[in-house]
């Protein structure tokens, strides 16, 4: 009876994930959507770069996205953000992505188009004759204000800028724009397009392609180009002013950020020789959240105040948790019961090491592992060295006061927001345990929900 319980659960859970998957990525008519014809209407006055060109009021509340910002001020690409290249595409035949294509100089991001054969070309794979160049975030982003100032090359080839990711269910694409600047016919062409490759629902390719047409070329000089996504619409804007929605029908899956430059010889054809090297620069990338955004995700709150969660401990501290645990992990199993640690644990209070093995054992089954402490402890030990840098006093009292003067937070009302949920009694003061309580379930939560 009790297997035929839990096959009867099994199945009805099946049958709830697969109807929630069929209901949100059922095939459709093709979404609805708006395209801007004719000239701009008036631009908006630059005034700020803290918010995005079409809203420098901010009237919907936008916060900085560091993760996906980025102003190219140093003499290289900054590793921690970006690959120097797509890691799992070569390009679009024949020109293959050569990291040798990618630089950061003068306060740009320069990708390159060149028509040569480095000795590193994988011919064998059918590339030739031209390298192009990729650069792709290292994060993943669902949702935001995406916005770049950029010159594309004029050439042939293509300048893009795109957000895709691919999972065994789950394919879609936005792209932002793909210029060809010298392309005969696409000069003044802003070409706007959003995929759809594979949902649970649909195999088969479809895309909504839109075109704004520009009054000049433009490979002819610098423009800002944004990105608006949320769950309801994607808009896109040129020089602030919107000039295209569709309807958000499909793309809700966290993407990675990309520019590249590529040959596109059945749309803009191979680039003329005498157009070679072309450089696609672009000044920035700036994104940004909305603050209701952030306060729905835990993940994205511990980003603004730039943790790292399981992933902050260094190579030391990790080896130091590691033998800290074997010193407790009395038979070598790698494993700890709750009973072991909290009864007989050398470390602290018993009420606190209780505390402790409640938020370690991250599957609640009784069992702390040694991946589960290492991961704890490199929470907890980057949270405490936060709180500790707002505590002026170091009296374990971290009142909202000192929140708010000290905290890397530039946004107050941000600020504020965030101090109320970790002030889970509402007493204006955090002491450690209240504190640490909710960031260890934000740590935990998904990235993207």
């Amino acid at each position: 009876m009790k297997e035929e319980r839990n096959s009867t659960l099994k199945l009805t859970v099946c049958m709830v994930v697969l109807t929630t998957a069929t209901t949100l990525f059922a095939a459709q008519s093709p979404p609805k959507s708006w395209e801007r014809t004719g000239p701009l209407s008036p631009k908006p006055r630059h005034t700020t770069d803290a918010n995005p060109l079409s809203d420098q009021a901010n009237k919907a509340g936008w916060v900085e996205y560091a993760p996906m910002t980025d102003e190219f001020a140093d003499v290289k690409l900054d590793s921690d953000k970006w690959w120097p290249k797509n890691p799992t595409w070569l390009g679009r035949k024949p020109a293959w992505f050569d990291p040798a294509n990618v630089k950061v100089a003068d306060g740009k991001l320069h990708l390159s188009m060149k028509k040569n054969e480095p000795p590193t070309m994988p011919k064998d794979k059918g590339y030739h004759t031209y390298t192009s160049a990729a650069v792709q975030s290292k994060g993943l982003v669902k949702y935001g204000y995406f916005e770049v100032r950029c010159r594309p090359m004029a050439s042939a080839g293509s300048s893009s800028f795109w957000f895709y990711h691919s999972t065994p269910n789950l394919w879609t694409e936005i792209d932002v724009f793909e210029i060809g600047g010298r392309a005969p016919g696409f000069e003044k062409k802003y070409n706007m397009n959003v995929h759809v490759f594979k949902t649970p629902a649909e195999t088969r390719h479809w895309s909504k392609h839109g075109v704004w047409l520009a009054p000049t070329n433009l490979a002819d000089d610098y423009h800002t180009y944004a990105l608006e996504w949320d769950a309801d619409r994607i808009k896109w804007y040129f020089d602030g002013v919107l000039v295209r929605w569709v309807e958000n029908t499909h793309w809700h899956q966290p993407l990675t950020l990309n520019f590249d430059s590529e040959t596109m010889p059945d749309w803009f054809g191979l680039p003329r020789d005498a157009d070679l090297p072309s450089t696609y620069s672009i000044e920035y990338v700036r994104a940004w959240k909305t603050r209701s955004q952030i306060l729905t995700s835990g993940q994205l709150i511990l980003e603004i105040f730039g943790a790292k969660g399981k992933q902050a401990a260094t190579a030391n501290q990790a080896a130091m948790y590691k033998r800290l645990f074997t010193r407790m992990d009395s038979d070598g199993d790698k494993k700890i019961s709750q009973t072991d640690y909290i009864e007989k644990s050398p470390y602290m209070t018993k009420e606190v090491r209780k505390h402790i093995f409640a938020a370690s054992d991250s599957n609640a089954d009784g069992i702390l592992t040694e991946p589960e402490y290492i991961d704890n402890r490199a929470i907890t030990d980057e949270a405490k060295a936060i709180y500790e840098k707002m505590d002026d006093n170091r009296d374990g009292a971290l009142t909202k006061q000192e929140f708010l003067a000290n905290t890397t937070i530039e946004d107050k009302t941000l600020a504020q927001e965030i101090f109320q949920k970790l002030d889970a009694n509402r007493s204006d003061d955090l002491n450690i345990p209240e504190y640490l309580r909710t960031w260890g379930k934000w740590a935990r939560q998904p990235a993207f929900p």
